[in-house]
Formats: structure tokens, sequence, C-alpha cells
């Protein structure tokens, strides 16, 4: 259960900023839109909003917010913060996250807190990365803190590694001499561009915790982006999750499809690749296969990607991040699939959905709570920040927010994060001569 992202000098996150995930206690309406977990050592049970739709421009930094969870994850399962070749995307190069416009000294932040089993995880790493487009020889971990349940398991600083006797550990320091000399092996093997959790962390200290923790960022985080979508789901098909082989006619039939069935095709030649298929009737009435690219349309084709994922988070619990849903796909059955997480019957399991949008009819108050809404816009200096319609202020006080009109005020420009463009200039010597 995701509770909040923390982001410094991340892309055109240049100041510091956290996407919340947590609910605003003065907030009443929706409450079945709030997640619920218990906490080991606590009364009150943890609480996280099971949704989140992110409005903003273009270049605002709505897809960068997802580019970071994405980077945050890759780094920490693979233990490094080397680029990773195999993806080919921004989320490959670390070159890329630095703010362009600072300097190459400054380092770069993501911090991220979760909830797995009744342990409330908070991970931070401060990065060098020799600035915008910088070498990767100029990279190293210059920091790096673990807390559970609110209390510090260890703090690095550069190569230096601190360790505390937290209770989820203290079988393991009785031993005299035990925690000193972990300590001196971390601090003599552990390179500069290792990340600890994955590395010393993990072999030395505590393989349980750190199995726990890595397992949440490889299981827990799904990332979904509209141009990979094809690839998403041949990873999806060659693992087999979810029965996707026999619910993938059931999908279309809920759809509405009007092809006889579907099957896939996978292409040897390239092993990342699965072919989508639709077999339909030909005039003599014999079955014929077409590829689903050519024969569908995109929204089609979209659902037929989407809709497993969806019922992959569910079935996992996982957090399912987003990029552009709305892009071929109907304002209501974007409705239908967020108010599939809000159901409590279907999403047994507390998945959560966090997506990007660029559709002001979903500013809808029997769909989200106004802690869901959330708005990415730059401020005067060029830095992206993260707002939710319910800390729009007027005055010192809450703006008079009218509960039907979120569209229309949002279109009126009222809680800002909307293009302010004006391309007649361009077009006027476009087709004028320049």
């Amino acid at each position: 259960m995701l509770l909040e992202l923390r982001l410094e000098n991340f892309k055109n996150f240049k100041e510091f900023t956290v996407f919340s995930m947590v609910p605003q206690p003065e907030i009443r309406n929706l409450k079945y839109s709030v997640l619920k977990r218990k906490i080991s050592g606590t009364r009150e049970p943890q609480k996280a909003l099971c949704s989140s739709v992110i409005f903003g421009p273009n270049a605002s930094g709505k897809s960068n917010l997802i580019i970071a969870v994405e980077i945050l994850k890759r780094i920490v399962l693979r233990g490094n913060i080397l680029d990773d070749e195999s993806v080919n995307f921004s989320a490959s190069s670390l070159s890329l996250a630095p703010n362009s416009f600072l300097g190459k000294n400054t380092p770069v932040y993501i911090g991220i807190s979760f909830i797995t089993g009744e342990l409330k995880i908070d991970y931070d790493l401060i990065l060098a990365l020799g600035g915008f487009l910088g070498n990767s020889i100029d990279r190293c971990v210059i920091g790096e803190k673990l807390s559970v349940n609110e209390k510090p398991v260890f703090d690095r600083k550069e190569r230096h590694i601190e360790l505390y006797n937290h209770p989820i550990m203290k079988e393991k320091f009785k031993v005299k001499g035990y925690k000193d000399l972990i300590i001196q092996l971390i601090n003599e093997g552990l390179q500069p561009t290792d990340v600890f959790l994955s590395n010393g962390f993990k072999c030395l200290v505590s393989p349980e915790l750190s199995n726990l923790i890595l397992s949440w960022f490889r299981n827990s985080l799904t990332i979904h982006y509209c141009r990979d979508e094809a690839n998403n789901f041949s990873e999806l098909i060659k693992s087999n999750s979810g029965n996707i082989f026999e619910n993938i006619n059931k999908i279309a039939n809920a759809i509405g499809i009007t092809s006889h069935s579907f099957y896939f095709k996978e292409l040897w030649r390239n092993e990342n690749k699965t072919l989508l298929q639709s077999l339909v009737k030909d005039l003599k009435g014999n079955l014929r296969s077409i590829d689903s690219e050519t024969y569908e349309s995109k929204g089609t084709l979209r659902l037929m990607f989407l809709v497993p994922i969806v019922l992959e988070a569910l079935k996992k619990g996982s957090i399912l991040f987003i990029d552009e849903l709305e892009v071929s796909i109907h304002p209501m059955v974007i409705m239908n699939l967020v108010n599939i997480f809000h159901n409590d019957e279907i999403n047994k399991n507390r998945a959560q959905i966090i997506f990007t949008s660029n559709n002001p009819s979903l500013m809808n108050d029997n769909l989200f709570r106004l802690d869901e809404i959330k708005f990415i816009d730059r401020d005067k200096g060029g830095s992206s920040v993260v707002y939710s319609l319910s800390e729009i202020e007027n005055n010192g006080e809450r703006k008079n927010i009218n509960p039907i009109g979120y569209c229309k005020d949002y279109l009126l420009g009222k809680y800002g994060s909307i293009p302010t463009n004006n391309f007649d200039d361009l077009f006027f010597l476009g087709t004028n001569g320049m």
C-alpha cells in the first residue's frame, strides 16, 4: 500500500515535492475510497487512498512522476545506479534524471513510504549522478536510509553505514562484537554505485527484511505506459499470469468486441513480442486469423491490453501506475475501471490505481474525493509542483469549490495546472510565410 513518493532535483521536480496517498482527515465523502491496514505496534490502522488521478498541462511533469517510481524500482531490484540498457526509454538512463538547470553537484533525491504486511517502510536514496547528461563514472550513492515503523534501521552517508538496534533485528545483535564486525565488512566491501539495501544489507544484516522489501518493489509496483503497452502485455502473456489465456475471450465479450475469439502468436525471432490475433469469419463462414493491431480499433486494443493488467493488479493487491489512461478509451469505461478499485468485494487485496489524465470530465465528486484529484503545474521558476483539489485555498481559507462544476472551474483556470499556450502567431506565420 503506497503512502507517499518524495522527489527533489528529479527531472523538472527541482524543489522538494511530495506526492501523497494519505487521505486528509477533513475530507468526509467517499469513505470507501480509503484503505486501512494494521501496523505492528500501533492501535490505529494506517490509511491510504485507493485511487488518484493526476491532471496537468503537457510538459508539466505528470509522466516524470511515474518515471521516478520506475527508476527507483529498477535501481533497488538491480542493486546499483548504473544505466539499465535493457530499457528503451527515459527510465533507462540515470543521466537524464537530474534537473537540467541545476549544477552537476546537486544530488537527486527519491524517497518512498509504503506498507507491506504489518510494516511501514520508509526508504530514501540520495544520488550524485554527475549532473544532467553526466558521465556514469561520476556516480555514487551519497545517502541511503531505511526506517521500519518509524524507527531507523540503517543510515548511509556515502560508503559509511550506521546500523541501529531496531527491534526487528534485535536477535542478530545479541552476540558481542557481531554488529561491529558486520559494519567493518560492509564498509570494506560496499562500492560507491551499490545500493546497500540490495547488497550488503541483504547478504550480511537481514536477508528476511531485505527480501520482503525487494519483493514489494518487484510484485507490488506495476508501471504501465501507453507507448509501451504491447510489450507490457507480452510480458504478462509470457508469464501466463492470472490465467490470461483462459480469460482473454471473456474480456473480449465483456467489452463487446465482435471478433469470434483471440489467440496469441509468438514471434520466435523476437523473444520480447507476442502478437494478439483476431479470429474472424469470412464470407464462407470460415475462421480467418488477422493481426489484431491491423483489424481492431485502437480503443479495442487498449482495453485488451489494459484489462488483464488491471486484473493482475487486483489479484496481487499491487499499486498500478498508468500514464495517459484515457487515450482512446471512453470516459465511462474509465469511471467503471476506477470504481472497481473502490469496490471492497472485488478489491479485496487493497490494490491502488494512480493515473495521469487530460480529461477534466473525470473530475467527478461521485468518483473521486477532493484529495484524490491531483494537479501538477510549473511554478514561476519552472519547477513542477504537486497539489490536490482539497489543498486549494483562497485568502487563507478553503475555496468554495462547486461539487458539480469541477470541470467548468478547472477549464476556467480556477485551479491552475492548465495549458496557456496560444498558437495563433505560430500558425499565422506558418500559413503566411516565415
